[in-house]
């Protein structure tokens, strides 16, 4: 799954085949195998205009472990989702199915992610190594759509920075079901918690993991995939 879910970052680049990562900006994730990905709208605007913006793929040339290539194209979708699909020229594995939208609702189901949350340059500082972790959790409560906000739902785990844009899917064989795309973290307010071995209740305010419900995006037909929406190619 390594193959399909990829560091997005800012890079800048001297010469052809010359990159120098910058920083990581978050996950972005393949959906097809001509390269054309999904991630988070707010990531690909954060990034300024003194870098490009690229992701950090494996190569299976055997020479070259990872490699930057650059996003050629992107597009944001309509408010108030914020979602993009890019392209980037390389070839690309699938690895998720979107998940339609069910009429047993998601809460207390158990969902995983699995997304870049750092760069380590230890062994070269211009072409740094993802690192990657997994997360699983149940789902704490699903949000429907209302007026200037997209379908969410709280997750039972928390989403470190890298992470967003990162997939959340049902785990299926031979294909993960995708259901959500990681945005951040929320509150769940001030929960009490019993005492244990007589100590007194304690108050703490939990946080939680926030992803954007993506079941209800699939009639989307963006331009860049020329007619076809994204159900029909993922």
């Amino acid at each position: 799954m390594q193959d399909a879910i990829v560091p997005l970052v800012r890079f800048t680049s001297e010469r052809p085949g010359s990159a120098t990562v910058l920083d990581a900006l978050g996950t972005a994730f393949f959906v097809d195998e001509s390269g054309i990905l999904l991630t988070l709208a707010s990531l690909l605007r954060d990034a300024g205009r003194d870098a490009s913006l690229g992701l950090v793929v494996r190569i299976r040339d055997g020479r070259t472990p990872h490699a930057v290539v650059p996003i050629v194209e992107f597009e944001s979708a309509d408010a108030p989702w914020d979602i993009a699909i890019g392209r980037a020229d390389v070839a690309s594995r699938r690895a998720f199915s979107l998940a339609h939208v069910e009429a047993q609702p998601l809460l207390g189901r158990e969902l995983g992610t699995l997304g870049c949350i750092a760069l380590d340059r230890s062994k070269d500082a211009r072409s740094p190594l993802p690192v990657f972790r997994a997360h699983s959790g149940c789902v704490l409560r699903e949000s429907s759509a209302s007026p200037g906000r997209a379908p969410a739902i709280d997750l039972a785990f928390g989403v470190p920075s890298l992470l967003r844009g990162a997939p959340v899917f049902v785990h299926e064989r031979p294909i993960a079901k995708l259901v959500a795309i990681c945005a951040g973290n929320g509150s769940l307010g001030d929960l009490r918690y019993p005492g244990v071995f007589g100590e007194p209740d304690a108050t703490r305010r939990d946080a939680h993991g926030v992803a954007f419900d993506l079941r209800g995006l699939g009639p989307w037909r963006p331009k860049l995939l020329a007619g076809r929406s994204l159900r029909e190619i993922c």
